[in-house]
């Protein structure tokens, strides 16, 4: 369901189940849970246990246990394999999070009506239905969020790694990161410098602004507004801005990629392709037009804009 596997475990002779939410290799785990002696021994497996493909991290049922090893240890079977997983399936259970309550350095799955008001130093390997986070920081890390889930500010390099459905972030702040965003996911405001990696689908950002980065709109993406020094690297497909201001800079649109209307010292780099620019105000400017790329109107100060 996810780049990252969930969820890692080590296995022992004695039946104990040994993980740590932020292992992402089985040598983590190794380092941090066994000692040479062990190793040397042998008394333990590796697996990873989650649910069938397609289903989601609160589908208990559908859970199976993967072992990530060729050779299967003799003593797993029969009672001792049953008392496993049915730790297994309590260790799953026990994530599951669905009432109000703060997240401290913890692993939860998030569901139903989940409304936590603060989250430092966890995972959150999964945010579903009307699941809501107030505030996330402290190198927190969201594996997933779908649906109605949100969060309320994101901030102090914490992450999110997927955002799809209608999910939302109201607000990013400091270093904090999302990975991809699609469907119909959306970022309310960015500030400081705040990162999002991929849009795509219909996927929005309503408000960029200080030092906010997006690398790549696609599909039919579409930011609202860019201020201050925020940036855009790359405008593909169908994508969308519909104002710039201040020193807001677009590096490369190509395809039918659209920006509305640029005021103040706003810059689009290079367009390609049948990108537009509708209209220029002020001092705004495209530095270089190829292909089949045009600006429909210009109301400037200084005529700075060149055409190839």
């Amino acid at each position: 369901m996810n780049e990252r596997e969930f969820l890692k475990v080590l296995i022992t002779k004695r039946g104990i189940i040994l993980y740590d939410i932020h292992a992402d290799s089985f040598d983590y785990l190794e380092k941090k849970f066994r000692t040479d002696e062990d190793v040397a021994v042998n008394d333990y497996f590796k697996a990873t246990y989650s649910p069938q493909d397609g289903k989601r991290l609160d589908d208990i049922e559908f859970y199976r246990l993967n072992i990530n090893q060729m050779h299967i240890p003799e003593w797993y079977e029969g009672k001792k394999k049953k008392a496993i997983e049915f730790l297994l399936n309590h260790l799953i259970r026990g994530m599951i999070v669905t009432n109000n309550r703060d997240i401290m350095g913890e692993g939860v799955i998030l569901t139903g009506k989940a409304n936590i008001d603060i989250a430092q130093h966890s995972v959150i390997f999964a945010m579903y239905e009307k699941a809501k986070i107030e505030f996330v920081d402290a190198n927190t890390e969201i594996w997933e969020m779908t649906d109605g889930a949100s969060v309320g500010v994101l901030k102090d390099n914490s992450i999110v790694y997927k955002m799809y459905g209608y999910s939302k972030v109201k607000n990013m702040r400091d270093n904090s990161r999302v990975i991809l965003l699609y469907g119909q996911a959306k970022v309310g405001e960015m500030y400081d410098n705040s990162r999002i990696k991929t849009l795509k689908g219909d996927a929005k950002i309503v408000e960029m602004h200080e030092g906010a980065e997006a690398k790549q709109l696609r599909h039919m993406s579409k930011v609202k507004e860019m201020h201050g020094d925020t940036y855009i690297d790359e405008m593909w497909d169908w994508t969308k801005v519909e104002k710039m201001f201040d020193n807001a800079r677009i590096g490369y649109m190509d395809d039918d990629a659209k920006v509305g209307k640029m005021y103040g010292n706003a810059m689009v780099e290079y367009m390609a392709g049948n990108t537009v620019v509708e209209h220029l105000y002020q001092d705004s400017i495209v530095k270089k037009l190829v292909d089949k790329a045009k600006i429909l109107k210009q109301e400037l100060e200084n005529k700075k804009n060149e055409e190839e």
